[in-house]
């Protein structure tokens, strides 16, 4: 099960873009924003790996399921226009940016 192999990066998902997200958020890149806030500099490059890894891991058509078993209820293709990976993709570069 993907949870257990990407425990740090379902806590990040899972607590920040969960089914009611949108309800506390404005938009997504606010709950990054406040998971950058909310943590620690281990936390963040433990959630910047398993984000590598996943998107290594992960073939494109099978990137939505992934990160919607892995807590994620925000659809970047709806709401955006753009793929999952991208916008996986455009969070780990934020996320990276914060623990420097």
């Amino acid at each position: 099960m993907r949870k257990e192999k990407y425990e740090n990066l379902f806590q990040f998902l899972a607590s920040y873009f969960h089914q009611d997200f949108s309800v506390e958020f404005e938009e997504p890149e606010d709950a990054v924003q406040q998971f950058i806030d909310d943590t620690n500099t281990e936390t963040r490059k433990a959630v910047v790996y398993e984000l590598h890894k996943l998107l290594a891991e992960t073939g494109d058509n099978e990137m939505e399921d992934a990160a919607f078993e892995l807590g994620c209820y925000f659809s970047p293709q709806r709401h955006r226009g753009i793929s999952m990976r991208a916008w996986l993709e455009q969070v780990v570069d934020k996320i990276r940016q914060s623990t420097t």
